[in-house]
């Protein structure tokens, strides 16, 4: 009877797993597409860890990690506005160098004078045959 039993459990799990698996091949991509409320996790919950009452109920340890990661995100937002001033210095410097061989340029220009002593030449008179 034990044998018939176990036998029987065996028989039992290979037809939810064979129904199971030609389930999710069917619905595999609805399953993707619609999924169910309650499988979706929750979203952290802001919380604000300067009042007493939330220190005692996180605790020691869990506020030891708040600090370190505010202890880290005051660095990185102190490098950040380091960078972000200094890419604003590079891109001033760039527009002032652009404008500066800009205006050097334009000024250069308005010196040259090595036009205004060229005479034209006279128009050649085509009218009268070459042939002479």
């Amino acid at each position: 009877m034990a044998a018939s039993l176990s036998a029987a459990r065996v028989l039992l799990a290979r037809a939810v797993v064979q129904n199971a698996a030609r389930s999710f091949q069917s619905s595999q991509v609805r399953m993707i597409q619609t999924t169910l409320p309650a499988l979706k996790a929750e979203t952290m919950k802001q919380v604000d860890v300067d009042e007493l009452e939330v220190q005692k109920r996180l605790g020691h340890t869990s506020m030891n990690f708040v600090r370190k990661a505010e202890k880290k995100n005051k660095a990185r937002a102190k490098m950040h506005r380091f960078y972000r001033r200094t890419d604003w210095m590079i891109a001033a410097f760039c527009f002032a160098l652009v404008i500066s061989i800009y205006s050097y340029t334009m000024f250069a220009i308005k010196q040259e004078t090595f036009l205004d002593d060229f005479d034209m030449p006279e128009e050649i008179d085509r009218t009268e045959p070459e042939n002479k």
